[in-house]
């Protein structure tokens, strides 16, 4: 049996939701309540249910009413559905009932059915009350391909759905794409990418028959493609190089992005993908690679903030890995479960506290460090992303290379330099103009520091500020522009030490700064 790779699954699953949706929409633009059509219980019963009845007929016990459960098959086919008769469906009589004392949803619920939804139901229980179980939970199976008319313009088994919706709408398929229309089409689906005008003339120009399935292959094996397709699951695991609160310091996250690229382009198996990134680091002999990939679990939003209880942060860390986990590998959202049993998911709270006992083993800190860099575990290592080999290889001669310039400096040419960069600093200034410049006035609202002003101009702060004051200058007539401004700090005999500033000898602690 084939294993199922990166390559081949996540493209059919973007495919298959779309043509889910496709259908999906279209099976519901019909007004079923008023037609004799099947009724589908996942699509029309199941929402009905869940929305007015499993409160007090469902799997939470403490709001469970006359021991009746709806959300299972056993519980409403013991007692209150019989398939195919509605004198005899309990269901059905007490959502007729006049009698308010009997009638269903009660009226204190704050539920009420559509008269289009109670004739859903009657017509289900009608049909025969087919149950199905959630579609999440339904192993898919390959459908029959529909009949179609124009039997010559399918070419693989999609252009069958295809066509056969467009001839249930009395449309006829779109003219075939001119080559130069069909490659842009390729490369923005495949690449995110425009064509180059040399890829596109000479697609255009080619007479192999087998032109157009070459370009295929060749763009699924390129690197573009690969980090194409990993954006999706990028955002899917919630990468991100911040770290997503308030300061929102920077992250080093690119490794464990490098990995999911170079699972890409390498078409890794899926099985390998999913266990790499979940205990890639508890595997015999785990390379550091491999330990990388349990990045996944690292992607969660970290926070330095200085009132976070490291102990409550913990359980955010821990609750966002069960959600992110059970929605991108088992596709189910699980976070309902946090707080309560699932409406109509078979997950209880145990389940999701299970599943949240392992993710807290790890002995992972609720708090980043000051420079907003990811908090431990930490591994050093280099990026292993197979295309970059080449030229990694190189970036690193050509430091070596520098390096080697640098350890060993060539005496001639330094002495060039050094005799170029004394021209240049003596050269500097030589042209410009100085322009007299008088403080006006110091504001520092913030603290009561005392400043003195000297007939040279020079501003002496008396005590320590720990503030910046704001100093305005005002500058003569008949300047027209200034093309530079500068600053200099004195040593002042007033100062501790004769400094120039407050704070330690030779420092402005504690004064300007």
């Amino acid at each position: 049996m084939r294993t199922l790779s990166l390559r081949h699954w996540l493209p059919l699953l973007l495919v298959g939701i779309s043509c889910l949706t496709l259908f999906a929409d279209e099976k519901q633009s019909a007004p079923a309540a008023k037609t004799e059509a099947t009724v589908d219980f996942s699509r029309d019963i199941r929402p009905i249910l869940s929305n007015n009845c499993f409160f007090c007929h469902g799997p939470d016990e403490k709001h469970r009413e006359g021991d009746l459960r709806l959300d299972t098959k056993a519980g409403a086919f013991e007692s209150v559905i019989v398939p195919g008769n509605l004198k005899a469906s309990a269901l059905i009589e007490r959502i007729l009932y006049n009698d308010p004392d009997m009638q269903m949803p009660p009226a204190e619920s704050g539920k009420k059915l559509k008269p289009a939804e109670i004739e859903l139901l009657k017509q289900w229980v009608a049909q025969g009350a087919t149950w199905q179980e959630h579609w999440a939970y339904i192993k898919p199976e390959r459908a029959a391909l529909p009949e179609v008319k124009q039997k010559d313009w399918p070419q693989n088994e999609i252009d069958y759905f295809v066509l056969a919706r467009l001839e249930q709408a009395g449309l006829k398929p779109a003219k075939p794409a001119d080559k130069r229309t069909l490659v842009r089409r390729l490369y923005l689906d495949l690449l995110g990418l425009p064509p180059s005008k040399e890829e596109v003339d000479a697609f255009v120009k080619s007479e192999d028959p087998r032109a157009y399935d070459k370009l295929v292959d060749r763009l699924l094996e390129s690197p573009q493609y690969a980090e194409r397709m990993t954006l999706k699951w990028l955002d899917l695991a919630r990468y991100a190089d911040t770290n997503g609160y308030s300061i929102d310091g920077g992250r080093h996250m690119w490794l464990w992005r490098d990995w999911v690229i170079d699972a890409f382009y390498k078409n890794k198996p899926y099985d390998e993908f999913i266990t790499e990134q979940i205990a890639g680091d508890l595997l015999p002999g785990a390379t550091d690679w491999q330990k990388v990939a349990t990045g996944f679990n690292r992607n969660h939003m970290i926070t330095h903030e200085g009132g976070t209880i490291p102990e409550e942060n913990l359980v955010n860390y821990t609750v966002d890995r069960v959600k992110t986990t059970s929605e991108v590998f088992m596709g189910l959202t699980m976070g309902c479960a946090q707080c309560h049993d699932h409406k109509y998911d078979p997950i209880t709270m145990k389940d999701f506290y299970q599943f949240y006992a392992y993710f807290n083993t790890l002995e992972d800190k609720g708090l980043d460090g000051n420079f907003g860099i990811n908090s431990g575990p930490k591994i050093k290592v280099k990026t292993e992303i197979s295309f970059a080999a080449a030229e990694l290889k190189a970036l690193d001669q050509e430091i070596t290379q520098i390096q080697s310039r640098l350890n060993h400096p060539d005496a001639v040419r330094l002495a060039e330099w050094e005799k170029q960069a004394r021209l240049e600093l003596s050269q500097r200034g030589k042209d410009l103009k100085l322009h007299e410049l008088e403080v006006v006035k110091i504001s520092d609202p913030n603290t009561r520091t005392e400043f003195e002003i000297s007939e040279e101009g020079h501003v002496l702060a008396l005590s320590p500020s720990g503030r910046s004051p704001s100093i305005s200058l005002k500058i003569k007539p008949g300047v027209e522009k200034l093309t530079g401004l500068r600053i200099v700090f004195y040593p002042n005999e007033k100062m501790p030490r004769s400094s120039i500033g407050h704070g330690k000898p030779g420092s402005l602690e504690g004064d300007f700064c």
